[in-house]
């Protein structure tokens, strides 16, 4: 997916089913979710992840593949050993949250 290609919508909506299911206890993953998170406080949204400036799919994928057992801060994230398929449509969905400026 390209800077100027917008995701494509199955890989979005897959996106979304995937965090609802597995990112809602530590994010508002989605404003349909079922429940707030359980993380006090909570990991930023998926919406304010998208709005930052520098997030871009890149980004997104190296972080979802990294091993986060290295981070400092190992009780917030935890190590998901997500596909690549998985990892896809996540960053599909996370940027088809980016709000239009």
């Amino acid at each position: 997916m390209s800077a100027q290609q917008p995701p494509d919508e199955r890989d979005v909506g897959e996106g979304h089913r995937l965090a609802v299911k597995i990112c809602d206890a530590r994010h508002v993953a989605a404003s349909d979710q079922q429940f707030l998170p359980i993380l006090r406080p909570p990991a930023p949204t998926f919406q304010v992840i998208a709005d930052r400036p520098g997030t871009i799919a890149a980004l997104l994928r190296n972080f979802l593949l990294t091993t986060h057992a290295t981070i400092t801060n190992t009780g917030n994230m935890p190590n998901l050993q997500l596909t690549d398929d998985q990892v896809g449509v996540l960053v599909a969905y996370i940027l088809s949250l980016r709000k239009r400026h």
